[in-house]
C-alpha cells in the first residue's frame, strides 16, 4: 500500500514539482516499527538506488515470517515481548531471503530499465528520419490522391 500511495504522487500530470509524502507509524506498536524498519527502509534504499520502486517479491507467507523475524530479533533488544520457544532457528533466514528476493527483484528492474533504455536515441536523428519517411509518403493530398487512383484502377467506387 506504500508503494501505491507513494506511486499515485509520482504519476504523469502531477501539477506540483515537489510532494511530500509522509509515513505515520505507532511508536509503541511493535509491528508498526518492524515493518517501517524492515520493510519501508529496505524500500527507501532499493529506490534511492534506482530511481523507482520494486515491489516487494513473495507471498504473504514469506512476508510474515520476515516480520515475524524481525519481532524476534527486536525482542532480543530489550522488548519484554513473550518469545516462542522454538521460533528463532525457523524464522532467522527469513528476512535475509526476503531482502536476497527484492534485491534480484531490483537487480532484475535496473537490466531491463537499461536494455530498454532510449539513451542511444538522438532527437536530431528521429528528426532526419521522421522528415525522410514524410518525404517519401507525401502529403496528406498526395496520400489521399495516390488511394483514390489505386481503388479506382481496380474498380472501385470513390464518392
Amino acid at each position: 500500500r506504500h508503494e501505491q500511495r507513494e506511486g499515485r504522487v509520482d504519476r504523469y500530470g502531477q501539477p506540483k514539482d515537489e510532494v511530500r509524502v509522509v509515513t505515520y507509524f505507532g511508536t509503541d506498536n511493535q509491528i508498526d516499527g518492524i515493518v517501517l524498519r524492515v520493510l519501508l527502509r529496505k524500500h527507501k534504499e532499493i529506490r534511492k538506488s534506482l530511481g523507482i520502486s520494486v515491489p516487494v517479491p513473495g507471498d504473504t507467507n514469506q512476508l510474515m515470517e520476515a516480520i515475524f523475524e524481525g519481532l524476534i530479533l527486536h525482542e532480543q533488544q530489550g522488548f519484554n515481548a513473550q518469545r516462542l520457544p522454538g521460533f528463532d532457528g525457523f524464522f532467522a533466514p527469513k528476512q535475509r531471503e526476503l531482502f536476497g528476493d527484492w534485491e534480484n527483484a531490483a537487480d532484475r528492474e535496473k537490466r531491463s530499465r537499461t536494455l530498454f533504455a532510449q539513451e542511444a536515441i538522438h532527437v536530431d536523428e528521429v528528426r532526419r528520419e521522421l522528415e525522410a519517411a514524410r518525404s517519401a509518403i507525401g502529403s496528406g493530398v498526395d496520400v489521399a490522391r495516390f488511394t483514390e487512383d489505386a481503388l479506382r484502377l481496380h474498380n472501385t467506387v470513390v464518392s
